[in-house]
Order: C-alpha cells, then sequence, then structure tokens
C-alpha cells in the first residue's frame, strides 16, 4: 500500500496490462519496532545479528522477551491470513513443511508482490517455512530489487515454495542505475 511499492508495481502492471490490487497486509512492518542502544524504535529486522542470535531462539522465536509488547504477533496474524486469502484462490493452503494442493497449477501463471525490505523479508520467510529472525539477521533486499519464489510440487497434492533469487538488482545494473544501499542500516553511519 505505500507509493513507492504501488509505484514500482505500475511500471510491471502498464507493461503487461494487469491490474494491480492493493493489498493491505503487505504494508511495510514499521509498527513493529524493539528498543535498543541505536534508537528506540528499532525495526525488527534491524537488530544486530548477535543480539538476534543471543536473544531469540529459533523454536518458539515469537515469544522472545526482545518481542513482548511490540505488534509482532499481531502483524504475523495479519501475514498469516492475508497469504491465506492470497493463495486460496490458488486452491493452496497452509500444512505444515509447505502447502496442501487442490489442483493443478501448470496454467496458473505467476503473481507479483510489491513491497519494501520488512515486508518482503517477512513474506519470504513465511513462505519458505523459515523463522523471519534468520532472514532479518542474514539477508538484504535492495530497493527495487526482485525476489523469486517458485512454487514446486513435489508430491500429487503437496508443493513449497523454493527460493530462485533473492533481491537481484540486475536490471537496475543493466539501465546503468546505481542500486542504493537504503534499508542498511549500520553500514549508513
Amino acid at each position: 500500500p505505500m507509493g513507492r511499492a504501488r509505484d514500482a508495481a505500475a511500471y510491471t502492471a502498464d507493461a503487461l496490462s494487469l491490474p494491480v490490487e492493493v493489498l493491505p497486509w503487505v504494508r511495510e512492518m514499521d509498527d513493529v519496532t524493539v528498543p535498543s542502544h541505536l534508537r528506540d524504535d528499532l525495526a525488527v529486522w534491524h537488530v544486530p545479528p548477535r543480539q538476534s542470535v543471543s536473544q531469540i531462539p529459533a523454536e518458539d522465536w515469537m515469544q522472545a522477551s526482545l518481542f513482548k509488547g511490540t505488534a509482532l504477533a499481531r502483524r504475523m496474524r495479519e501475514l498469516s491470513q492475508g497469504v491465506a486469502a492470497l493463495l486460496s484462490p490458488y486452491g493452496l493452503r497452509s500444512v505444515p513443511g509447505g502447502y496442501s494442493l487442490q489442483r493443478d497449477l501448470s496454467c496458473a501463471g505467476d503473481l507479483a508482490v510489491f513491497c519494501h525490505q520488512g515486508a518482503g523479508l517477512t513474506l519470504a520467510a513465511f513462505l519458505l517455512g523459515i523463522p523471519p529472525p534468520v532472514i532479518w539477521r542474514s539477508c538484504y533486499i535492495a530497493p527495487t530489487s526482485v525476489t523469486t519464489l517458485l512454487l514446486e510440487q513435489s508430491e500429487q497434492h503437496f508443493a513449497s515454495f523454493r527460493m530462485l533469487c533473492m533481491g537481484n538488482t540486475s536490471h537496475l545494473a543493466c539501465a546503468k542505475v546505481h542500486v542504493p544501499l537504503s534499508g542498511l542500516l549500520y553500514n549508513q553511519r
């Protein structure tokens, strides 16, 4: 729903003559912040890696004391419900380890979601079944980068997402556009 994401989506939508649907649940996660030595409202995807590793357990990561009193649980529910609503028309339902596949998707086409860094990292983690703090502390996606996930059917009625690339900016390099490091917190000081 943020203007910059809508503007980026417009280029693809115009080129392919496709409509754009705004999904409010894909909004940036700027309401999920934690206090830190840098600032009182540090975005969760900027928690320093050493702090993330020491204070956020791999199991039950949402129960970490760092997240107490934040909007994280509400945002993760919102994301979960949004993903379910997005994938349901394709016959996909979340199950442990992936997605129950209710119909053949070989002719279903592609789906593009345009969003900002925190939402993009969290959405990718959610679809891949990876705890978001692992992605938050380990990955970066530049503005206007492209992350590609493939839904792979490994069994007759089961599929899972596989990441083909994350944060690809080759389209910017081809156009000789500088790839900004906006969104990186620690290298910007």
